[in-house]
C-alpha cells in the first residue's frame, strides 16, 4: 500500500538481504539434488484479477512445457525454527504456506518445494512439499480484490493489526494533537527505556554487520561470488531491489 499509493521506497530488512545472499547457492544445490534445471526469478501476473502477482524464486518445468513445481527458499534462525514442522511434510510456517499457494495459483503448479535453511544449524537445507489448493487460491483472489478496492483505489490504509475497519487504524495510530503532552507512568517509562536499549543494540549490530561485510568483501576481492557445497555469497546479489515491483503491477493492471 505504501509503495503503490504514496510511492514510498521499500527498504530491505536484514531477512531480505539474508535471503538474497543464500538463495542462489541453495537453488544451485537443489538443481544438483533433483537433477533438473530451474527457471529462476520468474515474475508472474494473473491479468484476470487485480493485485494477483508474485516473484517466484524458481520453477521446475514439466515435459509439456508447463510449470510443474514451484521452489521457494526460506532462511531462519533458531528462534524462528519452531514455527516449522517436521522436514518432509507440508508443515511450513503459515505465511510461507499462503505464499506458495499464491505462487502455485499464479503459475498453475501442482506443488511447491520449500527449502528451509537454518542459519544456526549445522545441517543443510530442509525439504518441505506443499500441494496446490485451488480453493485457497480462490479465497486469496477474493482477499486481493477486496484489498485493491477497499484500500488501494480508495486510498484508505489497512489497519496495522489486520482489521478491516478503517476506524481501527485511527484508534491504533491517532493523529497527534499539537502541544499535547501525555503524563508518563512507570510502564511507559520502562517501555521508553527498552526502546532506547533496542535502538542502541540495533545500531551496534548494524556496525558489526558493516564490519563483517567489509571483511567478507576483502576476502572475495575481485571475485563475483564465493561458493561452497550447499551455499554461496555474492556481492552482486546485495544490490538487487526487492523482487516484486508492486508499482509496476498497479500500472499494468490499470491499463
Amino acid at each position: 500500500y505504501a509503495k503503490i499509493v504514496h510511492g514510498h521506497t521499500i527498504t530491505m530488512n536484514g531477512a531480505m538481504e539474508r535471503g538474497l545472499l543464500v538463495e542462489p547457492g541453495i537453488l544451485d544445490w537443489v538443481e544438483r539434488r533433483r537433477q533438473v534445471p530451474l527457471v529462476r526469478d520468474l515474475f508472474v501476473v494473473d491479468s484476470r484479477h487485480s493485485f494477483m502477482a508474485g516473484s517466484v524464486d524458481a520453477v521446475e518445468m514439466g515435459a509439456d512445457g508447463k510449470v510443474r513445481y514451484c521452489h521457494e527458499v526460506k532462511s531462519t534462525r533458531a528462534r524462528g525454527a519452531s514455527a516449522w514442522g517436521a522436514p518432509g511434510t507440508d508443515e511450513v510456517e503459515p505465511s510461507a504456506y499462503v505464499q506458495v499457494q499464491w505462487y502455485m495459483g499464479l503459475t498453475g503448479a501442482q506443488g511447491a518445494y520449500v527449502w528451509l535453511y537454518n542459519l544456526d544449524a549445522a545441517d543443510g537445507p530442509q525439504e518441505y512439499f506443499v500441494r496446490a489448493d485451488p480453493d485457497m487460491y480462490r479465497r486469496l483472489q477474493y482477499l486481493a480484490e477486496d484489498f485493491w478496492v477497499d484500500h488501494v483505489l480508495c486510498q484508505v490504509p489497512p489497519a496495522p493489526d489486520g482489521k478491516t475497519d478503517p476506524a481501527a487504524t485511527q484508534a491504533v495510530w491517532p493523529a497527534p494533537k499539537p502541544g499535547k503532552e501525555v503524563p508518563a507512568d512507570d510502564d511507559l517509562k520502562s517501555l521508553a527505556a527498552a526502546y532506547d536499549l533496542a535502538r542502541a543494540q540495533a545500531k551496534a549490530a548494524e556496525g558489526e554487520k558493516d564490519r563483517l561485510a567489509g571483511e567478507l568483501k576483502a576476502r572475495i576481492a575481485d571475485g563475483e561470488r564465493a561458493k561452497w557445497d550447499g551455499g554461496s555469497v555474492s556481492w552482486l546479489a546485495t544490490t538487487l531491489p526487492a523482487k516484486t515491483d508492486w508499482e509496476s503491477v498497479a500500472l499494468e493492471i490499470a491499463q
